[in-house]
């Protein structure tokens, strides 16, 4: 977590890809907040769930963005990454 923090006070904007929120990735929102980052989100449900977070926790909710120009940042890796296994169902890595 230390390094990413370092990282995220160099970065301009953190951006949130797929359909489910990390513990990890929480805090790294979180600090992207306190800090006055963008976030930009690319799926619909995860952006309500950060903006409600975030409204509960009193962050300023100005630099949070729902980009849905770019729909695949959007999806799991399931949805992205073909598997082809004989029931249709692989496990991705």
């Amino acid at each position: 977590m230390k390094m990413g923090l370092l990282i995220l006070k160099k970065c301009q904007r953190i951006l949130v890809c797929g359909r489910t929120i990390s513990t990890g990735m929480i805090g790294e929102i979180t600090n992207a907040f306190i800090l006055g980052k963008e976030v930009l989100v690319f799926n619909r449900g995860v952006y309500g769930a950060i903006k409600e977070m975030a409204e509960q926790n009193g962050y300023n909710t100005e630099k949070l963005i729902y980009d849905k120009s770019h729909s695949y940042l959007s999806a799991s890796a399931k949805e992205i990454i073909p598997h082809d296994d004989e029931e249709g169902e692989g496990d991705v890595m």
